[in-house]
């Protein structure tokens, strides 16, 4: 069982590869939420927020998989498409709302620090 593993196995699994699906889709969809230009409203910003935090969990689902399959134990046959299916299904029903909500937040967060920084620069020292 997953839940059986010790030492650094389940940290990267559970920890690492949401963070660098995190910050990969941060680094890919992420950049517009600073730019007054293209995120125009909180709606919006709230709303690529939401975008942002569910291609990182469509990018969660292969990264676990290909990362589990590699140190799976002998004793277990997973293959990556199937697991990646399986992630991707389970993700999808059961973590998929709080992960978009989530993103929203931060999104509308950026945004408005974008704003409050952009208003603070305009009114010079």
């Amino acid at each position: 069982m997953i839940f059986q593993a010790r030492g650094l196995l389940p940290f990267v699994l559970f920890i690492g590869t949401p963070a660098v699906s995190a910050a990969l889709a941060g680094y890919i969809l992420g950049k517009p939420l600073l730019d007054p230009a293209s995120v125009s409203t909180p709606r919006r910003a709230a709303f690529r927020g939401a975008v942002i935090a569910s291609f990182a969990s469509l990018l969660f689902a292969p990264l676990f998989a290909i990362l589990y399959v590699w140190t799976q134990p002998v004793t277990e046959h997973w293959g990556m498409l199937s697991l990646t299916f399986l992630v991707l299904i389970g993700s999808a029903l059961t973590a998929w709302f709080k992960v978009a909500l989530t993103g929203a937040v931060v999104g509308l967060v950026l945004y408005r620090l974008a704003s409050t920084t952009r208003r603070g620069a305009s009114l010079g020292p």
